[in-house]
Order: C-alpha cells, then sequence, then structure tokens
C-alpha cells in the first residue's frame, strides 16, 4: 500500500523524530487490549500538542498568510456513502492533481455507508500525490471513518465524533464475523499507512477491543473530538474549514469546491434501491411483453432501455462487473429458447441466472458486502419480482384491450383481396375452435389464414412449418391467437 506523500508533514516529522522512540512503545504489544501507557503517557502528549502548535504557528503565523498563491481543491460528503460517491471523489482527487492543488479537503459529515464504496475511496486517497485533509464536522462514522483515517491529517470541529464503524444492517444488527475481521483489518492497515494507531481504529469495528484511557468510551469506540486529537487519531481542532487551513498553512489559498457534474448525479440516482427496483420492474415487464406477443414495439423499447439504464449505471459504479452481465445475459437466452423447446426447464434455469445476475449487480464484491448492502439488493429485488407479477397480470387483464396496446401486440387482420389492415375490435373470442393454414413458419410466432383474413398467431412452443393446418385453442388477451397443429 502506497503511501502519500505528505508523510514528511509536521505533526508526522515531530512525533517521529521527537517521540518516535516514546511512542513505539505503544505498539508492541499483540494482544487486541492496547497496552497500558506509562504514568507520563499524558503529559507527553500535551507536550506534544503544544510542540507542535507552537511548530505550526511559528512556520505559519496568521499574518504571513502563507497560502497565499496556492490553490485548495474542496469537496463535501455528506449523506450516505454510495458508489457514486466514489466515482466523484476519483474524479475530484484527478482534478486536484491536474490543478496542482496544494491540498486535497474532504468536508465531511456522514452517518456511513457502502464498505465497498468507502474502500475505493480510501484506495483512491492511499495512491493520491496531493496531500489530503478530512475536516469533520459533526459526524465521521462507519464507512466516513475509514475514509478520514486514509487522509494524511484530520482536523475536527468541537463536538465531533469518529468511530463506530462495525459493519450492520438496517435494524443494527451487527455482520458476520468474517466481515467484521476483514474490515477491521481495512481499518488497521489504513490507519499505519498514514501513521496512526492502528488498534485504536480498529477498536472502532471491534467491540471486544478495550483501549486503556477510554474504557468508558462508547464500543466499538467512538472519540470525541478532544479523546480523537489526544490518542493521536486527529492532529488538531477548528471550528470553520478557514481555520483549519490556517492551522495547516494554507490561509489565504484560493478555494476551488468541486461539484458532481450532471451525470454523476444521474448515476448516484440511477443506483439508488428504490430506483433500482423500478428499472428491474419495468425492465422485466418490457421483456415479458416482447416474448409472449407478437412483433416488436414500444413495450420492448422501455424495457431494454431500463435494463441499459441499470447495468449502464451499475457498471459506472463498479458494482456490475463482466461476470453478472453474462449471467444476466445467458438466463435471457435460455428463457427464449423456453419458447422454442418448451419442457419448463430451460425457463426455471434462465430466471435464476437472470435474478442472479441483477441480484450481484446490486451487493457489489462479496468480500465487502455488508448485512445492510445485501438488505437493500433483497429489497430491491423482491420489490421488482412483486411489481413485475402484478404488472404482469394488469397487463393481461387490462391493458391488452385498450387500441393503443392491441396495436403495439400487431392484434390485426388483413383483408388478401384488397391488402388492407383493419383493427381486430374486441378480443376475437368468435376465432376460438376455429380452424385455418399457417401462411409462415410458426417458431413460435406467425401468421396464420382463417376465412380469408390473416392473424397473427403464436405456437404453445412447437415448431409448425409453413402451409400446415393449425385450429385456435386459445384467444390470449396478451399473446393473441394461440394455435396448434391438427
Amino acid at each position: 500500500m502506497r503511501r502519500s506523500a505528505w508523510r514528511t508533514t509536521c505533526f508526522t516529522l515531530i512525533a517521529g523524530g521527537l517521540f518516535g522512540g516514546a511512542l513505539a512503545s505503544s505498539h508492541a504489544a499483540d494482544s487486541l487490549r492496547v497496552a497500558p501507557p506509562a504514568a507520563d503517557s499524558i503529559s507527553r502528549k500535551d507536550n506534544l500538542r503544544d510542540s507542535l502548535s507552537q511548530r505550526l504557528e511559528s512556520e505559519f503565523p496568521a499574518g504571513r498568510m502563507a497560502g497565499r498563491g496556492k490553490t485548495v481543491a474542496v469537496v463535501q460528503v455528506e449523506g450516505m456513502i454510495d458508489g457514486g460517491l466514489a466515482a466523484f471523489i476519483e474524479r475530484a482527487l484527478e482534478e486536484a492533481k491536474r490543478m496542482r492543488a496544494a491540498a486535497f479537503v474532504i468536508e465531511m459529515n456522514t452517518y456511513g455507508g457502502r464498505v465497498d464504496a468507502a474502500d475505493e475511496i480510501r484506495t483512491a486517497l492511499l495512491n493520491s500525490d496531493v496531500r489530503t485533509i478530512t475536516f469533520i464536522h459533526n459526524n465521521a462514522a462507519s464507512a466516513g471513518a475509514l475514509i478520514s483515517c486514509a487522509t494524511d491529517v484530520i482536523v475536527m470541529s468541537p463536538g465531533s465524533a469518529i468511530g463506530a464503524a462495525t459493519p450492520v444492517n438496517q435494524s443494527g444488527a451487527v455482520a458476520t464475523n468474517k466481515v467484521v475481521s476483514y474490515f477491521r483489518s481495512i481499518m488497521g492497515e489504513t490507519a499505519r499507512a498514514k501513521g496512526r494507531d492502528p488498534r485504536l481504529a480498529e477498536a472502532m469495528v471491534d467491540s471486544s477491543i478495550v483501549v486503556p484511557g477510554l474504557e468508558s468510551a462508547p464500543r466499538p469506540l467512538t472519540l470525541r473530538t478532544d479523546q480523537a486529537i489526544a490518542f493521536g487519531v486527529a492532529q488538531m481542532q477548528a471550528a470553520s474549514l478557514a481555520e483549519a487551513l490556517r492551522y495547516n498553512g494554507l490561509e489565504g489559498a484560493k478555494i476551488v469546491r468541486l461539484e458532481t457534474n450532471w451525470a454523476e448525479h444521474i448515476v448516484r440516482f440511477l443506483t439508488h434501491p428504490v430506483v433500482s427496483g423500478l428499472l428491474m420492474t419495468v425492465g422485466a415487464l418490457g421483456v415479458i411483453y416482447e416474448l409472449t406477443s407478437p412483433g416488436f414495439g414500444l413495450p420492448g423499447i422501455a424495457g431494454i432501455t431500463c435494463l441499459v439504464l441499470f447495468f449502464g449505471a451499475h457498471w459506472i459504479v463498479r458494482l456490475a462487473q463482466i461476470e453478472e452481465l453474462l449471467l444476466f445475459a445467458a438466463g435471457v437466452a435460455l428463457i427464449v429458447a423456453e419458447l422454442f423447446v418448451p419442457g419448463g426447464i430451460l425457463g426455471i434455469i434462465g430466471g435464476a441466472l437472470v435474478l442472479t445476475g441483477l441480484f450481484l449487480s446490486l451487493v457489489g464484491r462479496i468480500d465487502l458486502v455488508s448485512p445492510g448492502d445485501l438488505t437493500h439488493a433483497f429489497t430491491s429485488i423482491g420489490m421488482a419480482v412483486v411489481l413485475t407479477f402484478i404488472g404482469a397480470l394488469v397487463l393481461i387483464k387490462s391493458f391488452s384491450q385498450l387500441p393503443v396496446f392491441r396495436k403495439l401486440m400487431l392484434e390485426k387482420s388483413q383483408n388478401p383481396g384488397t391488402g388492407q389492415a383493419t383493427s381486430a375490435a374486441g378480443p376475437q373470442t368468435g376465432l376460438l375452435g376455429a380452424v385455418g393454414v399457417a401462411d409462415s413458419p410458426l417458431r413460435p410466432v406467425g401468421r396464420v389464414a382463417i376465412g380469408g383474413r390473416y392473424y397473427d398467431a403464436v405456437t404453445d412452443g412447437e415448431h409448425i412449418e409453413n402451409g400446415a393446418s393449425v385450429k385456435v385453442v386459445e384467444v390470449d388477451g396478451l399473446r393473441g391467437l394461440v394455435v396448434r397443429r391438427v
């Protein structure tokens, strides 16, 4: 894991050069319980803060405007952390690098979000050549704590808190031991990469870790501003962004606020669990409609468009990969094959593959999936299945009787003598039991001639060659005439 060039900051220099030997002993213990500090540890921490403050004030006094002529890129991380935010932060870091920014500042106030999205942001921050600063005003919980620990400097406003990073679901239940162990390792190594005590970061994930001096703190560990500074998680306190910049020698610097663009707004909207469920529903209804009715029309176009939007948005935020697309495509192919080779097995397998592809596109990385992510995925899939079933019933019972939908289904007849098409009025129940001739191959969709008129028809799955005698065995509001060889 590559460290940032900001390892040479004032705090690291002072902590490493003046007090490295004293602090090294606090990392010697390998157990989950942090080794008790020496009797003078508190005074040493006070001396460290005083020395740091004096150094900063001497090198960057307010009157000198040390940041004049420099540029600082600032982004906001508020609300839920999701895949769309990860894509935005990666782009913003690249923009900060192109503008030769002196620092990249994250103004943070979040209760967390997706673990995999936070891990992508963490990786981008650790690999960035730009100096990174997190200014926490109010909250940096869960995934927000991981992102904060990946920056070179953490500044906290009075009354703020950082920690409580145990992965949980929407009901508050803790994730499996495997997920907790993995996330604890990520937190610890991230803190270590930025010169922070990894055991404090791990205690934010694992409630079994007890930190001496913080026995009364909430578990998993959550630190107030004063506690975070005293234990070296945060470097300073500031009431405003301007004050945070002054403490970091950037007073007077030009502030450039980077915002999400219209495309990123759309992607974050489309990947919202509720919107994703609606896209899957409309997509499925459109595909079902076209597979079970002659011709191709607006429902099919709408369905394909929704599926493209669903997979496209999830591809951009790296939730959907080529594997999920292949699973979905294979499932659709098997469902189509079921129409030609009826039996049920291909359709069942195809449906399972389609649902699996959609589900995996919602959960993203399996190794970082949390109970909350699974809950969102199951909710979206369940909503899509229920709405698709209800929508299919509505189509069959109601919409198929409307003139516009009857035209879309190509439910029409043609007079062979005049060649003029006339719309069929109402359901063609009068044709039930009628015998005619296949006017084209039915595989399974085609055309039949009955009583001197041509009708679009479909079989139950069997292939009927052109010229074969057929009988209307069903008049379906969705599929039209269903015929069988006689």
